[in-house]
């Protein structure tokens, strides 16, 4: 069973990679950003990703 991680900054490139490789392997993540540069993250929304809003 994956682990539950925090990404902050989860909606720009580097942290919208990072959510998905942890999502593909198995992990729950929790995204924070205050997406004032884009919402990559929100792709992930339906693959145990929780979004909290800025």
């Amino acid at each position: 069973m994956g682990r539950k991680i925090l990404i902050a900054g989860a909606a720009g490139y580097l942290g919208s990679i990072i959510c998905e490789h942890l999502l593909d392997s198995g992990h729950k993540v929790t995204a924070v950003d205050n997406l004032m540069y884009g919402q990559n993250c929100l792709y992930w929304r339906g693959k145990q990703l929780e979004v909290l809003p800025p």
